[in-house]
This record gives C-alpha cells, structure tokens and sequence, in this order.
C-alpha cells in the first residue's frame, strides 16, 4: 500500500487544469459561457406555469446549496428578491451559466432553455417576499466570540485572517442564519458534501480516515486531521466507509438558546460581506 502527500500548490494547479479543461470543452462545442443566451421568453412573470417549471428546474439543479423550493440552506435564501451580485435577469442568468469565483457558486452550463423558468420562478416569489422581514441573527457579538475561542472553532474554521481549513470558510459564509443555528445544534442533519468524512480501509489493514476533497476512480485527495494533504490510489483500498457523521461536533447540550445566537451573530459578522 502507497500513498504520498501532496502539496497545496499542487492542488490549486490540479484546479486550474480542470477549469481549463472545461473551458476547452466549451470552445470545441462553439460555446461562449460569457454571453447571455437570446432565447430569453417574453412577459414571463406572467406565466405562472414557467415560474412552476422553475421552480421544479430549481429542486432538480440547486436545492443541495439553497434549499427546497430556494428558500435558503448553506447557500442563501433566493426568493427573497435580493442578490448581493445580481441587479438584473441577465446577472441572474449570467450566474447559473458561469458562478461566481470564490463564493462556492460553480458555472452549471448555457442551458438557456433550463435556467430562463428558474428566473421567472425567483423574479415571482421575490415580489411576494422582497416586503417580508430578513432573516436576522440578534446575539451579542462579543460574548460570540468568546464562545468561538472557548470551543476552538478556529481549529476548523478559517475566519479571514487565520483558523483551520477541515471546516467551512466562515469569512465567505452565505449561509441562511437558520442554516447556522441548526448546525450548531444538529450538524449531522445538514452535512455539507464539499467536508465529507472517509475512513478508508486499506488493503495492509491500516485505517486513514479524513475529509474528501477529490475522488475519481484512480485516486482520492483527502485532507487528514493534521491538514495534510493524502493522495491514495483507489487500488489500494479494500473498503471505503462513508458515515453520515459531520466534522462538528453538536452544542446542544454544551451552549444555551441565547449561546447559539450569540455564537451565530459572531460567526456572521466574520463574514466580507453580511448576509443577507
């Protein structure tokens, strides 16, 4: 059995083939991902039967990120009416088709005809919802932040400046505050697929266990407790165990109604860009 480490530099050029890659794909198909498609219907807001297929085409493509039906998750909610990086139906199309870097929204496609009802859909509920009140966390912020130093959160998370890397980036957070609270209380119920635990059984008995960052059918990239960087060929592996079982560890029965807000206002105001 062999595996090696793999440095982070490595990582980000592995990245940065693939994208290229991607980009490749699109110039041989006589594809330009960086325009808006013109086969944008007409009067859609008033159609309530593209809003419904939206709403389904939505399910179908984002709601691992933003929830059932748009209404927030790890990603925010998207029926409220406003976008931090959108002013228009072209930016929203624009940010289905090519993401936005950095913020953990990929670039899913020019499939005009899919994306264009997903329009209609958040264009109709965010004229129901834009007059509704936000979601907001209402904590003390200071007495957050102790609580964060007090259980180490910083050994997972990084926070803009410093912290761990095995846990969400909470400087780019643009989660729902619910989302925050539940995962605090029950993080095994919301476990997010980009930190997924392995415990790899391999072929001399040896167990290695850590977080799955890629996987393909050679090998897969895992980042152990230490945060170093394993590459493992999937020929070494007899067994590979992936238990429903979050990173974090549940504060319950550790931190009380008003420690969850608090710790939930401190972890948003760590944030660039506020939720919203």
């Amino acid at each position: 059995m062999k595996f090696f480490a793999i440095s982070t530099c490595s990582v980000a050029l592995m990245a940065i083939a693939g994208s290229l890659f991607a980009q490749a794909e699109q110039v041989v198909e006589g594809r330009d991902s960086n325009s808006v498609p013109n086969s944008r219907p007409t009067n859609f807001s008033e159609r309530p039967d593209l809003a419904e297929q939206g709403r389904h085409n939505l399910n179908a493509a984002c709601s691992r990120c933003h929830g059932r039906d748009g209404k927030g998750g790890k990603g925010p909610d998207l029926t409220t009416g406003r976008f931090r990086h959108a002013k228009s139906d072209d930016d929203l199309m624009n940010i289905m088709i090519n993401g936005i870097r950095g913020r953990g929204m990929p670039g899913l496609g020019p499939y005009d005809d899919f994306w264009w009802p997903i329009v209609a859909y958040l264009r109709t509920e965010g004229e129901k919802n834009k007059r509704l009140p936000q979601q907001v966390v209402a904590g003390d912020a200071l007495q957050g932040y102790e609580l964060f130093k007090k259980h180490q959160c910083a050994s997972c998370h990084w926070t803009g400046s410093e912290g761990g890397r095995r846990g969400t980036d909470l400087s780019m957070l643009a989660a729902t505050p619910a989302y925050v609270r539940q995962s605090l209380i029950d993080p095994n119920s919301q476990i997010d697929g980009e930190h997924q635990l392995l415990k790899l059984l391999m072929d001399d008995d040896q167990i290695i266990e850590g977080t799955r960052l890629h996987e393909n059918a050679h090998f897969i990239l895992l980042m152990d407790q230490q945060e170093n960087l394993l590459t493992i060929r999937s020929s070494d592996i007899a067994q590979i165990n992936r238990p429903h079982q979050s990173l974090m560890p549940s504060f319950k029965d550790v931190l009380s109604p008003k420690d969850i807000e608090d710790l939930a206002t401190y972890i948003f105001s760590l944030s660039k860009e506020q939720a919203k």
